[in-house]
């Protein structure tokens, strides 16, 4: 069953198969993992999708913006220090897990559970207004 994903208004959806040159991660490994496409990217940070090269599993790995390359700050160090905390102690089917999370050369990353979805308001662009209705 596809998904559909309705993000914060602060996220901006990166159509992973744009030829956009901007949109191209500015890294293409953090630890164990190889990025493969960006995903979206938010106030926070970016999330893109990856593999670990040991497991061969997708996941979406979520890295800290950093400002003009300097490490993160302690405010965002300390939020995202914080979700992880929440996050992985939540357990529901309708939750991404946490597969992993930590800091590579002091870019802080967390890979989670990879569930591919469809972006709403382009499928929203594509139906009939009896369609979108029950789509919403």
């Amino acid at each position: 069953m596809t998904q559909l994903t309705v993000m914060a208004p602060s996220a901006r959806h990166i159509d992973p198969y744009a030829t956009n040159e901007s949109a191209a991660p500015p890294v293409r490994r953090v630890a164990a993992y190889r990025i493969v496409s960006p995903i979206a990217a938010g106030a926070m940070g970016q999330v893109y999708r990856a593999v670990n090269e040991a497991t061969n599993e997708t996941v979406a790995l979520k890295l800290i913006r950093r400002k003009n390359g300097d490490d993160v700050t302690e405010k965002n160090r300390s939020f995202f220090l914080r979700e992880m905390s929440v996050q992985s102690r939540l357990n529901h089917p309708r939750i991404v897990s946490i597969r992993d999370f930590g800091s590579h050369h002091g870019q802080l990353f967390l890979a989670m559970e990879y569930v591919p979805t469809i972006n709403l308001f382009q499928e929203l662009k594509r139906c009939n207004l009896r369609q979108q209705i029950r789509l919403v």
